[in-house]
């Protein structure tokens, strides 16, 4: 398990979130190298996965947000920071933190 993912799971269980042991955090390499030269962007992921796995699907359009409330476990988030913005993708255990230019 990479250091983000533990960290990230860590994260959320301290804030009572339930996460499954299968339950795998990805980012690609572009965001692990902002969030090891940024503590506000390494939180800001942090914060932003929270809100996914809430079912706080940031700034994407209501048509897309109602798939996301019906099927979760295939949810697309976005969120933004200074202009920066990530997108969050789950796929059934895997959640993967990108930035858009990197689809």
């Amino acid at each position: 398990m990479r250091t983000h993912e533990t960290a990230a799971v860590k994260m959320l269980q301290k804030m009572g979130k339930e996460v499954s042991r299968t339950m795998r955090f990805c980012t690609t390499v572009g965001v692990a190298e902002k969030m090891e030269q940024s503590k506000e962007f390494k939180q800001f992921v942090h914060h932003s996965l929270s809100r996914h796995l809430s079912g706080d699907w940031g700034g994407i359009n209501e048509e897309d947000a109602g798939i996301n409330n019906t099927d979760p476990e295939y949810a697309l988030s976005a969120y933004m920071l200074d202009g920066v913005k990530i997108w969050i993708k789950r796929d059934n255990d895997i959640i993967t933190v990108l930035f858009p230019d990197e689809y």
